[in-house]
């Protein structure tokens, strides 16, 4: 009689383990969620662009010919490194992308890069999950093949410029150490500047043909995106 209460006592208490092992998470990766610490980060991203970057504009100075790439959406990666705290966390990213891009009727190629940092405002301060809006700015600068031209000679071309992006997504904790982000981001492009062989040039200064009127103002994008982190604490 004693031994099946005993076997009923353990029952019990093994399915009370279970039930808060299904319910809740581990509290040492709550404590782990809410410290303080610094990571690393390996993500991908998915790139679309529109605006400036979809029109196949021919910019010119003088006798010198600049085509602004239309680029074909794509997937980048990035490498970064952060600080997380309970409510907030910041990181530094450089992200890469190759792109086919077309200047006028030939195909070339176009490789994004951007230098970012971006805050995530998180929402809760410990658990598995932890909801996310995401602030950043960024330096993106694009390198496009065979993209100027003055008489018969053909240049590549470097478009930099400066960036925000604006999102949301989500936490997960994996393990004490590790977690993953993912969530959707709005990045907002404007190039300030071109260069090719010689000296580079103002946007604005550049005008739509030959003889035409100028730009007068900053080559324009936006595009929305999603992006995923791997993250691990140090």
């Amino acid at each position: 009689m004693q031994s099946k209460i005993i076997k009923a006592q353990r029952r019990s208490l093994l399915a009370v383990v279970l039930m808060l092992l299904l319910t809740s998470p581990p509290s040492s990766q709550c404590d782990q969620s809410a410290r303080a610490k610094f990571f690393l980060s390996l993500s991908g991203h998915s790139l679309s662009y529109n605006g400036d970057l979809n029109r196949g504009l021919v910019l010119w100075h003088f006798e010198k010919a600049f085509f602004v790439p239309k680029m074909e959406n794509g997937f980048g990666f990035g490498l970064g490194f952060g600080y997380k705290r309970e409510s907030s966390l910041w990181d530094f990213v450089i992200l890469r992308s190759s792109h086919k891009a077309y200047l006028e009727d030939l195909e070339s190629t176009a490789i994004f890069h951007s230098a970012e940092i971006n805050g995530r405002a998180l929402l809760f301060k410990n658990g598995h999950f932890q909801p996310y809006f995401l602030l950043g700015i960024g330096i993106p600068w694009i390198n496009v093949k065979k993209s100027a031209q003055m008489h018969r000679s053909v240049y590549n071309a470097t478009y930099t410029g400066l960036g925000i992006n604006l999102g949301a997504g989500l936490i997960m904790h994996l393990a004490p150490k590790l977690f993953i982000s993912g969530g959707i981001v709005y990045r907002i492009l404007r190039f300030l500047y071109v260069s090719g062989e010689g000296k580079g040039r103002d946007l604005n200064d550049l005008r739509l043909g030959q003889d035409g009127p100028k730009l007068g103002r900053l080559l324009e994008a936006s595009g929305f995106g999603l992006s995923f982190s791997l993250c691990l604490s140090l």
